[in-house]
């Protein structure tokens, strides 16, 4: 169902929003770098910005197995996105819809983050706050290939050129290094 559907709950989410917030404007995104951490980019579904709530991103998720039925039949799915928290629908951060989703309100530096959970029948939007205590492992094992991986084969092609072994019989003219 997932890009199916998207337009669908972008749609519902933008009626539903326009009712209930002042001053809403909506923006398509396209691939939004970090200016803090500049090896980390996403591509949010929507960008959102109301006078009640500030700006903020928008990610959809169609969940396949309950297409056409409730949200709450996700409960029963032993690999489900959600759990149930005082009577509401709460994303697990241990599921991997919780792990690009906060990332991307990192990278966008934008407070909040709407998941849209859709399905013909129903849609439940939760504001994910951005947790960088929960991110920091992650950014730093990101930051490491970063800079031990991909910075020197985009800067001199490290990995990609062939190595020449050492020769000590002729003296290097001139020396390069990245």
């Amino acid at each position: 169902m997932g890009g199916k559907n998207e337009a669908n709950a972008l749609a519902k989410y933008q009626q539903l929003t326009k009712e209930l917030h002042h001053d809403v404007e909506f923006h398509q995104a396209g691939l939004l770098i970090s200016q803090e951490y500049v090896f980390l980019g996403a591509t949010p579904d929507l960008l959102v910005k109301c006078s009640c709530c500030g700006e903020g991103t928008v990610e959809v998720k169609c969940p396949w197995t309950v297409r056409d039925g409730q949200l709450c039949d996700l409960l029963r799915e032993k690999s489900s996105c959600v759990s149930e928290c005082e009577g509401s629908l709460r994303l697990k951060k241990s599921h991997r819809y919780y792990y690009p989703d906060p990332g991307a309100t990192v990278c966008v530096e934008k407070g909040v983050l709407r998941l849209l959970l859709w399905t013909c029948t129903e849609i439940h939007v939760e504001r994910v706050k951005a947790d960088k205590e929960f991110l920091l492992p992650l950014l730093q094992a990101a930051e490491g290939f970063f800079k031990k991986v991909l910075l020197p084969e985009l800067v001199c092609r490290w990995f990609t050129t062939e190595k020449k072994p050492a020769s000590c019989s002729k003296p290097a003219e001139h020396i390069r290094s990245c």
